[in-house]
């Protein structure tokens, strides 16, 4: 009988530590992509929840201006980074449905059900919402 079997674990099953610490991205890369899952990445929100932020700071996103900064918000489903991803996945030849959360759109990607040369573009997921992060980041220290 087949089953899908999950190649980063040794027990077979995903976990999203799995697919974040066994892979062969940068330490940076893999950080980051734990904070992310957790919900920990230093989003305004984030910062103001833990007080870094206060008084009259804006947690608006930086690239809409139209919601605030939440993990969801700034790696799915802001409009430009919708853009972003809606771009890429065309160029791919996918359609999609935007999934509700990083670990949603994590376990579609797991999901098994990708062909040989989408499972090629699934590597690329990771620094796909990597690079939206620094380009968030380089755009507020550039102010």
């Amino acid at each position: 009988m087949d089953h899908p079997r999950w190649a980063a674990s040794s027990i077979g099953m995903f976990s999203v530590s799995s697919l974040i610490w066994n892979n062969v991205l940068p330490p940076k890369m893999q950080f980051f992509g734990w904070l992310m899952w957790k919900h920990k990445i230093k989003t305004s929100v984030f910062l103001q929840k833990i007080g870094v932020l206060t008084g009259g700071v804006s947690t608006l996103c930086y690239f809409c201006k139209e919601e605030e900064e939440s993990v969801r918000h700034v790696l799915l489903h802001c409009p430009f980074v919708w853009n972003v991803w809606s771009s890429l996945l065309k160029w791919w030849g996918l359609q999609w449905v935007i999934p509700d959360s990083v670990a949603g759109l994590l376990s579609w990607w797991e999901s098994g059900k990708l062909k040989k040369r989408e499972r090629k573009i699934w590597k690329i997921v990771p620094v796909a919402l990597w690079s939206i992060w620094k380009l968030r980041n380089d755009c507020l220290q550039r102010g």
